[in-house]
């Protein structure tokens, strides 16, 4: 079987198996909170939420050898790139700090958008079970709780983004017809999973970048994530060659 074929048989089992795990884990939570305690369904509920725990562990597992792998036989054939750029030191970090500041300005998102959800479950448990007098000030609380606890979060990676692209001088970009090499690392574009959905470019941080979003998953499991490239200078030719490229890439021509 081919190394593609069986890391994507892989992740497809373990996925079923942690969507297994899971809803075995909440439906042993909701039959502890509805009825009296069990010990059986704990333990129940320990397994399950082990099992999900190493399904998660192996996938990231499986995910960072294959990356590796596809790293290494996309920089050794290096007929297969459509062009390679090299961006300098003083504009490489000048554009660091100034997504960093981006970053910084969005975790406020993160914190609105966690604080509000688990605002809103807690609303839905506690509305038939404490009064209202009660109920405002803990849902205040939990907002505010998970606001911080979310925007901290965000803050944090952001920082630790920012520090591991820090460690190179300059930005080396290689791009393939359908992947991207950051400084090492493998951003895929059309794939098992993942698709393109953005490629453009604009001004950002005071400079001209390449800006493109990726989809990954299925159905209510997509997640999207979001790169951004600055262009050097002499390199704006070859930047609208790519967005054309990619965008035909995303219609599917």
């Amino acid at each position: 079987m081919h190394s593609k074929t069986r890391f994507q048989l892989s992740i497809v089992v373990l996925t079923v198996v942690l969507i297994g795990a899971l809803t075995g884990a909440f439906m042993s939570g909701m039959f502890l909170f509805l009825d009296e305690f069990s010990v059986s369904l704990v333990l129940v509920m320990l397994i399950c939420l082990g099992l999900a725990s190493w399904c998660l562990f192996k996938m990231i597992q499986l995910n960072r050898t294959e990356v590796k792998s596809r790293i290494g036989d996309a920089v050794d054939d290096y007929h297969e790139f459509m062009d390679k750029w090299t961006i300098e030191s003083v504009q490489w970090k000048e554009f660091l700090r100034a997504r960093l500041d981006f970053d910084k300005g969005e975790s406020k998102g993160y914190g609105y958008a966690l604080g509000g959800m688990l605002t809103f479950l807690v609303a839905l448990i506690g509305f038939a079970r404490l009064e209202i007098q009660l109920l405002i000030p803990v849902l205040i609380g939990i907002f505010l709780l998970f606001f911080a606890l979310g925007k901290w979060g965000a803050l944090v990676n952001a920082r630790s983004k920012f520090k591991r692209q820090l460690a190179f001088d300059e930005g080396q970009v290689h791009f393939a017809e359908k992947l991207v090499v950051l400084n090492g690392q493998l951003i895929m574009l059309e794939d098992f999973g993942v698709s393109l959905k953005a490629f453009q470019a604009e001004e950002r941080f005071g400079m001209k970048v390449l800006l493109f979003k990726v989809e990954t998953g299925y159905a209510n499991r997509k997640s999207h994530s979001q790169f951004f490239i600055p262009v050097p200078a002499g390199k704006e030719e070859s930047a609208e060659r790519l967005v054309n490229h990619y965008s035909a890439l995303m219609a599917g021509l």
